[in-house]
């Protein structure tokens, strides 16, 4: 038989001779074959580098694979998204606002927002006293209640005097 993807000698039909002899350990970063590696005798160090070398090889091939599917679910993403836009954009002006608070709301969206958000972080011009031992709290959903220090009450309206 011939070498490996060479005919072979007639009477052979013609087909490819046998695979040729396996190539050198860790060649082209593929796997390391352990009868090379005690036939060889190949040193610990040579072989840590071997596998080592394998190692950063397969993780890289793995970690761009990665990426390059991450990346193509962002395009994907934001294609839906600027047609979800774009259908928002029809839609708006199909909409028949119901007070002159829709409309400006409809009319600009962040501006109408952002008065908002002002409007709630000014402070109260006159902040109410708390009769004596109470003091105001926050829950952990943000929502304000009394406490009375003295009486250990705690209520969420404001307390009387």
């Amino acid at each position: 038989p011939g070498l490996q993807g060479v005919a072979g000698p007639s009477g052979t039909n013609g087909a490819a001779g046998p695979p040729g002899p396996p190539g050198p350990a860790g060649h082209k970063g593929k796997t390391v074959v352990l009868k090379e590696v005690v036939e060889e005798k190949v040193p610990p160090a040579k072989l840590q580098a071997m596998v080592a070398k394998d190692a950063q090889a397969a993780i890289a091939e793995s970690v761009t694979a990665r990426l390059h599917a991450d990346a193509h679910k962002m395009e994907l993403q934001e294609a839906a998204n600027k047609r979800l836009l774009a259908k928002m954009r029809e839609l708006k002006w199909q909409l028949k606002p119901t007070s002159a608070a829709t409309a400006r709301l409809l009319a600009h969206p962040q501006a109408t927002l952002n008065a908002r958000i002002q409007r709630l972080m000014q402070k109260s011009p006159k902040p109410r006293a708390l009769p004596p031992h109470w003091e105001e709290r926050e829950d952990p959903q943000g929502k304000i209640y009394y406490d009375n220090r003295k009486t250990h009450k705690t209520q969420w309206n404001f307390p009387q005097k």
